[in-house]
């Protein structure tokens, strides 16, 4: 993702995971949902389901 975005101009700022569960066994149940959020916060953005990357042109 790097690699295609630094390709069409942009500067990568940051690339985590948003969600390491997909969307929906996130939204079915509150608490999978909380955990799901609490482990993105260590989790390597390859162990994403779901990635956020913040780039600049």
């Amino acid at each position: 993702m790097r690699g295609d975005l630094a390709e069409a101009g942009f500067r990568v700022t940051s690339v985590r995971a948003e969600s390491l569960l997909s969307e929906r066994a996130v939204v079915r149940d509150p608490l999978v949902g909380w955990l799901d959020a609490a482990a993105c916060r260590v989790a390597l953005a390859s162990m994403g389901y779901d990635l956020l990357a913040i780039a600049r042109p």
